[in-house]
């Protein structure tokens, strides 16, 4: 039961991939609080760039990836609790 915020997946615990793809930028680190439309991860995939942003206030709990990781599709990227 996940709700699509923009490109990404996200939902009241984290951050999901939207499919398989490549980390290949975290910009944000745990304990981090950030603002809806902050840029959380950018994700690659078929040579385009996806942009991660935050749907809402966001305190960053745990980040379960690292870049340069390859992630299919629906796994965790960030898990984080709503403000």
């Amino acid at each position: 039961a996940h709700t699509t915020h923009g490109q990404g997946h996200g939902d009241d615990d984290g951050l999901r991939s939207p499919m398989p793809s490549k980390v290949t930028k975290i910009l944000v680190k745990s304990g981090d609080k950030i603002k809806k439309g902050d840029l959380i991860l950018v994700l690659e995939a078929m040579k385009m760039e996806h942009k991660m942003k935050a749907p809402s206030e966001l305190l960053i709990k745990d980040i379960s990836v690292k870049e340069g990781q390859r992630v299919q599709m629906d796994d965790l990227l960030v898990q984080w609790e709503k403000v």
